[in-house]
Formats: structure tokens, sequence, C-alpha cells
């Protein structure tokens, strides 16, 4: 992400002003929450990002939601909030499959559904290349 220089915070405001959420995510997370299904956001984007767009998209309840996937860090002697001040810790090199994600990233073994998404693909917002098929377990 070498080629994303901004401050974090700025990022995470971009991001925020510009993406929509699915006009349905709010009924079934708040389907979710009546029923007591656990709700996990596997991504291969960065935790903090994800959960700052579903705090701001989801309101309250956007804390019932586990967020799984990578994280960031500030450089070396930099800090987060200053330009290129940021970086991506990866959480492992792998794709991640549901079945990996049960087993890897400690998710409540009571969660009986994971909708995997991959990736959010915009322009706009990312510089990431086309997704490939996961690898099979």
């Amino acid at each position: 992400m070498n080629s994303v220089s901004r401050p974090f915070n700025e990022c995470i405001k971009y991001l925020v002003d510009n993406i929509k959420l699915d006009p349905h995510f709010n009924d079934f997370l708040s389907w979710a929450i009546e029923n007591n299904m656990p709700v996990v956001v596997l991504t291969s984007g960065m935790e903090p990002i994800v959960t700052a767009l579903l705090k701001h998209l989801c309101g309250k309840n956007a804390d019932y939601i586990q967020v799984v996937g990578n994280n960031v860090e500030a450089r070396p002697g930099k800090s987060m909030d200053e330009e290129g001040g940021w970086q991506i810790v990866f959480h492992d090199d792998r794709s991640v499959t549901c079945v990996r994600a049960r087993r890897s990233f400690s998710l409540r073994q009571d969660v009986s559904l994971i909708v995997l998404v991959q990736r959010l693909r915009s322009r706009q917002v990312t510089d990431a290349p086309p997704l490939r098929q996961p690898a099979r377990e």
C-alpha cells in the first residue's frame, strides 16, 4: 500500500464519506441481534477501517459485529496520522476460506453461518489487484 500516502485518519474519513451500505444490511443485522445470531465480517481489508465504516453505517449495532482481517501500524519513527505514516500488518499470506477462518481466526464455535465476502472493489478506494479464486481446503 505504498501508493496510499494519506494520513490514516484522512483515509478513514474519505471511506466513511464515500462508501454506502447495502440497504438491507441493517435489517439483517437487527434480525441477527434479535435471534442471537453472531455476525462475523471476514475481510482481506483492514479491521480498523471496516470497524469505522460499520460504526458509521450501523450505529451502536456495529458493536455486535466481530471483524476479522488485517491490521495497521505506524511506520517506524512516524505517526499513523501523518503523511506516509502507516502500513498494513497482514494477518498471514494465505487466502481466507470459511473453514480456515473458523480454525485460524478464533471465531466463536457457535457461529453457524459464515458469509465470506472477499473484497469490495472500487477504483476510488483501493489499488488492490482483481480477486483470484481461493485455494480449496
